[in-house]
């Protein structure tokens, strides 16, 4: 390998150490951190969230529009989200708080209130 390409590899891996530094140092573990709506993560978690109060309750719920979204990292992560949702066709807010560890979703808590 020659030396301009020894160097762009280098400093290619600075590069992305620095950004996997100041991503880990963005999420500290028992923090929540507020992160985007839109993020797939937080999308899939919201479905999975009113899916499982829905089997719960066995009422009719539909997912609606995520609010406003936090993560946390801890044995996975946690979502914790306010979610507009329609409830036997009656427009509601809840916040639902939904881990992720190796893949699987489970719904730790809902709360039907409007959120902060």
């Amino acid at each position: 390998m020659n030396k301009i390409k020894k160097t762009a590899l280098i400093i290619g891996m600075m590069v992305f150490l620095t950004a996997l530094g100041v991503t880990a140092a963005s999420a500290q573990p028992g923090s929540y951190k507020r992160i985007s709506v839109k993020d797939k993560q937080v999308v899939k978690a919201a479905k999975f969230a009113v899916r499982a109060e829905q089997e719960k309750t066995g009422g009719v719920l539909t997912h609606l529009k995520v609010i406003k979204a936090q993560m946390q990292v801890v044995r996975g992560f946690n979502y914790k989200m306010c979610l507009r949702v329609k409830e036997n066709g009656t427009t509601k807010t809840a916040e639902a708080v939904v881990n992720q560890f190796t893949g699987k979703f489970e719904l730790l808590e809902w709360n039907w209130k409007k959120c902060r």
